[in-house]
């Protein structure tokens, strides 16, 4: 569910019939592995996620500070030198 920086409403009457498991954790070196691995599967696609890309690090350390503002999922850091000469 990603982290958050405020509360928010659970409506547990609209999944408790779904067989729905909920974890919570942060990526660690831990669930690494199992996380690659569901991107190789195809079952995940993260591109799908990427709402933002920055050539500029503090432009995407402040918008993905301030996330909920911005509408930031993932923010992805380019290197657009390394792609322009590739």
């Amino acid at each position: 569910m990603g982290v958050h920086g405020k509360p928010v409403e659970l409506r547990m009457e609209k999944l408790w019939d779904r067989n729905i498991s909920l974890t919570t954790r942060l990526v660690d070196t831990v669930t690494t592995p199992m996380l690659l691995k569901v991107v190789r599967s195809g079952k995940l696609q993260p591109g799908k996620l990427v709402t933002h890309r920055f050539a500029d690090i503090m432009k995407a350390y402040d918008t993905f500070g301030d996330a909920s503002k911005h509408g930031a999922l993932k923010v992805v850091l380019q290197n657009d030198r390394a792609r322009q000469s590739g």
